[in-house]
């Protein structure tokens, strides 16, 4: 693996765990002007942690709304 992509990793799973833990750091890590492997590793991080984030509410809702509609279903052939 050559540095330049050893880098990017690093950025990476440092913004995973940044995002997961301190959103506000990371956020004003990301505003910063400079452009290196690390910091494109850290603003694809920030992402994928987003959408895990989001992907994983939006089941969590999915699931309260199933169970909510087999309740009414319940109660409707009472």
């Amino acid at each position: 693996m050559d540095k330049l992509s050893e880098q990017y990793l690093k950025g990476f799973n440092y913004a995973y765990l940044l995002a997961e833990h301190n959103p506000k750091l990371i956020e004003q890590i990301i505003k910063t002007t400079n452009s290196n492997d690390f910091m494109l590793g850290l603003n694809d991080g920030k992402s994928s942690f987003d959408k895990k984030r989001v992907k994983s509410r939006t089941q969590e809702i999915n699931k309260l709304l199933s169970k909510k509609q087999r309740s009414q279903d319940i109660d409707f052939e009472r």
